[in-house]
């Protein structure tokens, strides 16, 4: 597989749409200029979804999509620049029916979209290869108006859409799997990825005493594997729309949600899920982690909260961070809480950005990113006898001298990769060295050398067919 590193950012709730990026721990900044010709915000006509707006990084270009553009920044002056429109898009609920932009490996790494198409409901597709040119394609089946929070799992995109869980998988094939929700509304839903499976939580009813439900992704079905104790799970008989979030230390799974007790006060709840046989336990550990205004009627507390989960996993690259996002129907700014452990109470900063919070899980490895900034690129992976060859390259310092170190990190059970991949024999390109479980004396040139590694995935533990994630990172650093 060959998979570019994902990332995210957060968006203006007011005046003109622009990217902001954040790293664990800071505030998010903006990323240079407003989008240009000051484009109207999208404006979904019954708050039916997130927004899932956001901005990805294609080679060492980022790119954006919003209303029915996709935006590129220019490195040299820092702006951005419409380089793709879209002209038969969905305007029914005002250009919001679209994903973000995705990576995912088909023969080699491509940019993906989905959108809905103004001719009846079929659901188109957008893909790129270079980043210049863009196809436009319909997939096999239709859409309603829903677009709530997708996921990459497996190398196919899967969202809800009504009582529907639907998987596009890169040829434009649909997949639509009927009465995952079967009278609830998808917007509640959230996904999220853990010990390789995919799970997503969400309501079937929109009736108060609603528990909440995690289902799981087992032979070809959704099914539900876990229901949320009544004590904690009471859903909001609102007639808009809550959502719910799923992420995970690599040890637990957990659960953060709105709710409602007997006295119709509003709170949120956080649980940790431990793994059960084909199923969960859980403990309730919201009095541990939430600070005072998410839980028993404060101030961010309502009967249209609303949560979302980001995975910095480059910043510290063995020990993910975790960012929690609080907003409440989709007015205001969003609150922005770093996850210090399932011990430790959270604190809060408001974010600027306001509602055009990120709303899509690629999975982990999310990031964000600015001009300036180092990155590499895995271009593939190459079975040999001496073990598997891992092609890259590496951008940010074009100028600089052959002194950037780069890891190689894996992990076959969970969504981020946090294992050092051992290596072995000779790296190739330019000057490149290996010393140890690295390779060091890299330039990064902006990808015109293609450098090469070899992992020794057997000593790893890994036998052929295994599944696994894996990722790079590049610094200036040395040593171990």
């Amino acid at each position: 597989m060959a998979i570019a590193p994902s990332f995210a950012a957060l968006f203006k709730g007011s005046g003109n749409p622009s990217a902001y990026r954040l790293l664990s721990g800071t505030t998010p900044t903006q990323v240079q200029s407003d989008f240009p010709g000051s484009p109207a915000l999208e404006t979904p006509t019954a708050q039916q979804h997130f927004k899932t707006n956001y901005v990805c990084q294609f080679g060492d270009e980022l790119f954006s999509w919003h209303r029915n553009v996709v935006y590129k920044k220019d490195d040299t002056t820092g702006n951005w620049s419409a380089v793709h429109s879209i002209s038969n898009m969905d305007t029914s609920q005002g250009y919001s029916y679209h994903s973000g932009l995705f990576i995912a490996d088909d023969s080699g790494p491509k940019m993906f979209g989905v959108y809905g198409k103004n001719s009846g409901s079929t659901l188109s597709y957008l893909t790129t290869t270079d980043g210049s040119s863009f196809v436009e394609a319909d997939s096999t089946g239709t859409h309603t108006n829903y677009f709530t929070r997708p996921v990459i799992y497996r190398n196919v995109f899967y969202w809800a859409d009504g009582s529907t869980v639907r998987a596009l998988e890169l040829d434009g094939t649909l997949t639509t799997y009927t009465s995952v929700f079967p009278t609830g509304r998808s917007a509640h839903a959230g996904f999220g990825v853990f010990d390789n499976r995919l799970f997503v939580i969400g309501l079937d009813s929109d009736a108060a005493g609603t528990p909440w439900k995690i289902w799981e992704f087992l032979g070809g079905t959704f099914t539900v594997v876990h229901t949320i104790a009544a004590s904690n799970g009471v859903a909001l008989n609102s007639s808009r729309f809550q959502a719910a979030c799923l992420f995970t230390d690599s040890t637990f799974l957990y659960a953060l949600f709105p709710s409602q007790n007997a006295s119709v006060q509003h709170s949120n709840y956080l649980v940790k899920l431990t793994k059960s046989g084909a199923g969960f336990t859980e403990s309730d550990i919201s009095t541990l982690t939430l600070p005072s205004e998410l839980r028993n009627g404060g101030a961010n507390t309502g009967a249209y909260t609303r949560f979302d989960s980001l995975i910095d996993d480059e910043t510290e690259a063995t020990s993910p961070g975790i960012n929690l996002f609080y907003l409440d129907d989709n007015a205001g700014d969003r609150t922005y809480y770093p996850w210090s452990g399932a011990s430790t109470p959270m604190v809060g900063s408001s974010s600027a950005s306001g509602n055009y919070a990120l709303s899509a899980i690629p999975g982990g490895g999310e990031r964000f990113w600015s001009s300036g900034d180092l990155n590499i690129e895995i271009i593939s992976f190459t079975t040999l006898p001496s073990g598997t060859e891992i092609s890259f390259k590496a951008y940010g310092d074009a100028g600089g001298g052959d002194d950037k170190t780069c890891r190689f990190y894996f992990n076959s059970s969970e969504e981020n990769p946090v294992t050092q991949c051992t290596l072995v024999g000779t790296a190739t390109g330019g000057s490149a060295t290996r010393n140890g479980n690295q390779v060091e004396d890299v330039k990064a040139d902006d990808g015109v050398t293609t450098y090469t590694a070899i992992w020794d995935a057997a000593t790893d533990g890994l036998s052929a067919g295994t599944r696994v994630t894996a990722k790079a990172t590049i610094s200036t650093t040395t040593g171990p």
